[in-house]
């Protein structure tokens, strides 16, 4: 999107362009993070601050248009919801189109393994391992047995497929 097509938008527009950008990573994101990221984003274009109104909408509108999957409180990734994809299968002969399933319970819990191993990964990358103190290197030691046991867990729920 250039900053001309966001321009000629409503604000509750412009967020809700933003904040389906970001969903269309096929990530978990939480509610906090598709707010920060529209806001960042419309600083990075040099538009208005947005207002809460126009968020709340803007992120509201793009959550229905992407047909986001809510995980948990305030947590969505996108993907149909289980009415939606009963909707849009009528007159296909009751067959389930695999593409808009929604997913299981398993995979819903390893994308969160997924997601808090990248989010701890990324967290490790903040420490300076060369200039570290202990009591960092102990926080990086227990960041990397956490991203371990992530791994482990997302396996198993991926092997599970229930």
């Amino acid at each position: 999107m250039d900053r001309d097509q966001l321009m000629s938008m409503t604000p509750t527009g412009q967020v809700r362009v933003l904040v389906m950008e970001l969903l269309a990573d096929g990530g978990i994101h939480s509610r906090k993070e598709l707010v920060d990221y529209a806001k960042n984003q419309g600083k990075r274009y040099g538009l208005a601050p947005f207002r809460e109104g126009h968020i709340a909408g803007g992120v509201r509108e793009a959550i229905t248009n992407m047909n986001c999957v809510k995980l948990d409180r305030a947590m969505y990734r996108a993907g149909q919801t289980e009415n939606a994809v009963n909707m849009g299968n009528m007159g296909r002969n009751d067959k389930n189109d695999v593409m808009t399933m929604p997913p299981s319970v398993s995979e819903q819990a390893a994308a969160v393994c997924a997601d808090v191993r990248r989010r701890m990964t990324d967290l490790s990358r903040q420490i300076d391992y060369v200039t570290a103190g202990d009591e960092e290197l102990e926080l990086l030691a227990r960041i990397r047995e956490c991203v371990k046991k992530m791994e482990e867990f997302e396996a198993e729920f991926k092997q599970a497929g229930v």
